[in-house]
């Protein structure tokens, strides 16, 4: 047989690789692959734990702080933020008003937005875009504004909302674990923004 029907036949690179994977092995998780464009969010997936920690342990730092810290924070609203306590009285109580007031529950709300924003692409999704164009920040700057702003009014609105003792010198009224716990988590929320921002993210 001639090679001659050989000849209109592209030359074939020896040393040419293709960058597909083969059609049989499993695609890798990864939430932050590729900076998308406004218009692409992606699509929502469920990934396994394991693909969950591991994509976590991918973030950077100052990422990984505040999704740490904000969720830490979150929890600690449904926490008692006061408590009274009377020794005549013979009586201790805790109150969770820690979203009972308009400038805790307004910080809330903010941190409630940076960590939707921040864990949305571990499942696929990504939610900034949308926001971006209207403040037009970049994310890390967003975060640091958000968390330091819910810092603020947590701290603020825990101070002002503080029940009043009513003019009752036997009954004290101290801030509890909640209260300190979230103002901890915050701050450190806040310090991871700072981070994200710092690092150009």
């Amino acid at each position: 047989m001639s090679n001659d029907q050989y000849s209109n036949q592209p030359p074939v690179d020896p040393n040419y690789q293709t960058n597909q994977p083969p059609s049989n092995q499993p695609q890798l998780y990864q939430p932050y692959s590729q900076p998308l464009q406004p218009q692409d969010q992606g699509q929502f997936v469920v990934p396994s734990g394991d693909q969950l920690v591991r994509g976590f342990k991918g973030l950077s730092l100052g990422r990984r702080l505040a999704i740490g810290g904000g969720l830490v924070a979150w929890l600690g609203y449904f926490l008692p933020w006061y408590s009274f306590s009377s020794a005549i009285l013979g009586f201790r109580e805790s109150s969770s008003v820690g979203l009972s007031y308009f400038w805790p529950w307004l910080g809330f709300l903010a941190l409630t937005t940076v960590l939707v924003n921040l864990i949305a692409p571990l499942f696929g999704k990504h939610v900034y875009p949308l926001i971006q164009r209207t403040i037009n920040l970049p994310l890390g700057k967003a975060v640091f504004y958000a968390t330091a702003a819910a810092l603020g009014l947590g701290l603020i609105g825990g101070l002002i909302s503080k029940p009043s003792d009513m003019g009752f010198a036997e009954i004290d009224i101290s801030f509890g674990f909640g209260f300190y716990l979230s103002i901890l988590a915050l701050g450190a929320a806040t310090a991871g923004g700072w981070l994200m921002q710092q690092s150009g993210e």
